[in-house]
């Protein structure tokens, strides 16, 4: 709030976008649990809006006296749609990011899971603030946006078509400019040589980096982690244009390019 007052920012024009795959697990599981119990305390205001994602992205909005456009998704790209936001003057700044919390019962659940063998299951929260103009503490920009819907998260189910996902991967790729690497998805789990074969189709003599070696999966979080490392290379000077891919937890494959 201090930083808003000093250069003289207006709170309605700043908005506030996140994505989450699972929200407050904690508080949900604990909600249902009290409704399939009947107890009269199941339908608490208190209870019930903690278990509601939009109550994360309030909390922020309050705090930070942010009273532009704001929701927070269940699936897809926080940074597009707040590009798309600002790019139709809806926002002129918007505070972009994902959050996911670690609760062990959901993460014993996916360690169960066939598909997410392999993979270092962990939690966090990214942000970033989008403008549609440069300044001093700019740290890259956002050239193109490429999605497509696999059908099936790949971290819960195995595809039944892997060479299909990998014409629809490289099919988000096809009129991306040719980047110094690519920030992959790749968590260790069956899924990386299907996005890695796709990838090569397009940007055969490309490097591949995987950031989730270093943070793990990080489920609805993962994309935005991803991100925020790649405009730290871009920022340090270490590259100029990287690739960044992503999936969701309802399937959706994302990459987005940025460039010094």
């Amino acid at each position: 709030p201090e930083m808003m007052e000093q250069e003289g920012l207006d709170g309605h024009r700043i908005g506030t976008i996140l994505s989450t795959g699972y929200g407050a697990a904690e508080y949900s599981s604990v909600f249902a649990d009290s409704v399939v119990k009947g107890d009269p305390n199941a339908c608490s205001p208190l209870l019930f809006s903690g278990s509601v994602p939009n109550s994360c992205v309030g909390q922020i909005c309050i705090i930070n006296r942010l009273k532009g456009f704001s929701t927070i998704l269940a699936g897809g790209d926080p940074l597009e749609y707040a590009s798309l936001l600002i790019m139709a003057g809806r926002s002129d700044h918007i505070l972009a990011g994902s959050v996911e919390e670690y609760f062990p019962p959901l993460y014993e659940a996916f360690g169960a899971l066939d598909a997410a063998k392999g993979t270092d299951l962990s939690e966090g929260a990214a942000m970033a603030v989008l403008s549609g103009h440069r300044t001093e503490s700019t740290w890259c920009r956002v050239s193109a946006f490429g999605s497509v819907n696999l059908g099936k998260c790949p971290v819960i189910d195995r595809l039944e078509d892997p060479a299909a996902a990998e014409e629809k991967i490289s099919g988000a790729m096809q009129k991306m400019d040719v980047p110094d690497a690519v920030f992959t998805a790749a968590n260790g789990s069956w899924f990386d040589e299907t996005e890695s074969r796709a990838v090569r189709k397009v940007f055969p003599d490309i490097p591949q980096q995987h950031p989730k070696d270093l943070f793990g999966e990080t489920l609805g979080c993962g994309y935005m982690m991803n991100v925020l490392m790649a405009a730290a290379s871009i920022r340090s000077g270490i590259c100029s244009r990287l690739l960044v891919t992503g999936i969701d937890m309802t399937g959706n494959y994302t990459c987005v390019m940025l460039e010094k």
